[in-house]
């Protein structure tokens, strides 16, 4: 027994290191990011403590990627950020929770902060993963594999070079469905209702769970969401959180085709006639067929992945299921927002065998500037697939269901709540 135990310490120990290994050389590596996506809550956050907060939701009439207003340009002078202005689209509570960081720090120093809190929820995404279903990363060799295949790909170097929020949101996610899993319906109702107070797609795998038998877990969402929407209008008021849910009303109804959307949407409507639209983020209608599509597919295949979820065998490739789901039909799937395949890799990986093998190799090269765009210095060369990850998404959903289909239903749990 003693030695199983010395064993487990020092496995825990081993990956511990390489956690740090991990984070540290991406720190070092991306420490002069542009950061160029977390500028709009640094932005947006000095708005609301300078008393602009009606110019939070502000936006370019043509372009997505663009705010040009007076109130955004001089907010920027006055904190000497002289890099690109993004607009604003999270909700205005992120913004009020910032408040102490944004008035304290510089731009360099928030991003700083946002790069190790990125790393650190990724980190310790990966570990939930394979403590709850892919046993095999417990391990320091895969993981080790694992974490150089993370570093060399294209969503987590953009996210990195962007200082994007999203890792925090996808380990928040994680966290609540391995949570909600082993029955704990409190905190993984909060976590979910944390994620979705910032980003409001999270807020579909409600579905995962009313689909799952899971209500206690979707009860205390809703209970979350409410303390937290009432927390939103006390902070920052009614006018204010109304112009949110403006703003997403006109950003759903947004359709781009940019390289970096990796959409089914953008899948769907671009032709070759539409080249020009590639780079410029110009905001095109989203079709009512289109965005009825992605909405279908997107609530479809989070119910599906929660009734998965019944077979106690399938409760973690559910899980995986219902993440790539909400990314890939959501209207707007950035190239970073692919970071959410990673559980379905590890849970495919940990099974073993053949297909694992065939199904790991091209959703790596898929993700990679082999193949993919690499959005810091985009070029469409002759190996380049423009939707590369949209591609290696549905190739692990397909994989999934077919494991799926092909296995033997366990007994042992119905994946309902317990009486």
């Amino acid at each position: 027994m003693g030695d199983v135990e010395a064993w487990s310490t020092a496995r825990s120990a081993q990956r511990l290191a390489l956690y740090v290994a991990f984070i540290a050389c991406s720190l070092f590596w991306f420490r002069n990011a542009s950061g160029d996506d977390l500028s709009s809550s640094y932005i947006g956050c000095r708005l609301l403590a300078n008393g602009s907060s009606d110019h939070l939701y502000d936006f370019h009439p043509t372009l997505f990627h663009v705010v040009d207003t007076a109130a955004w340009i001089s907010t920027a002078a006055s904190a000497h950020f002289t890099g690109f202005l993004h607009p604003y689209v999270q909700t205005p509570l992120w913004a009020w929770v910032l408040l102490p960081l944004c008035t304290n720090l510089t731009f360099g120093g928030f991003s700083i902060v946002f790069l190790v809190i990125a790393l650190l929820s990724l980190a310790v995404a990966v570990e939930v993963v394979a403590r709850a279903w892919a046993g095999s990363f417990l391990r320091p060799l895969p993981l080790a594999v694992l974490l150089i295949a993370i570093a060399m790909s294209t969503p987590f170097r953009y996210a990195m070079s962007l200082v994007q929020t999203h890792a925090l949101f996808l380990m928040l996610a994680v966290l609540a469905l391995h949570l909600a899993q082993r029955d704990r319906a409190v905190p993984a109702g909060a976590l979910l209702a944390l994620a979705c107070a910032v980003k409001i797609t999270p807020g579909l795998l409600v579905v995962y769970w009313l689909a799952g038998g899971r209500y206690r877990a979707a009860l205390w969402f809703v209970v979350c969401s409410v303390i937290l929407a009432a927390l939103t209008v006390a902070a920052v008021g009614t006018d204010l959180t109304l112009a949110y849910v403006q703003s997403m009303r006109r950003v759903s109804n947004v359709l781009l085709v940019s390289y970096n959307n990796q959409s089914l949407a953008a899948w769907l409507a671009y032709s070759d006639s539409m080249s020009s639209e590639l780079d410029n983020w110009r905001m095109l209608p989203l079709t009512p067929a289109l965005k009825a599509a992605s909405l279908v597919a997107s609530i479809a295949g989070v119910a599906f992945s929660g009734w998965m979820s019944r077979r106690n065998e399938w409760a973690g490739a559910s899980a995986a299921l219902a993440l790539v789901v909400i990314t890939v039909f959501s209207p707007i799937a950035w190239t970073h927002y692919f970071l959410s395949v990673i559980p379905a890799v590890m849970i495919l990986t940990n099974v073993g065998g053949l297909l694992s093998l065939a199904v790991a190799i091209p959703v790596f090269l898929l993700n990679t500037p082999l193949l993919a765009i690499d959005p810091t210095g985009p070029q469409l060369g002759p190996m380049v697939v423009l939707r590369s990850h949209f591609f290696s998404a549905m190739i692990l959903m397909a994989v999934l269901i077919l494991r799926y289909v092909g296995s033997k239903p366990t007994l042992a749990s119905s994946g309902k709540d317990p009486p």
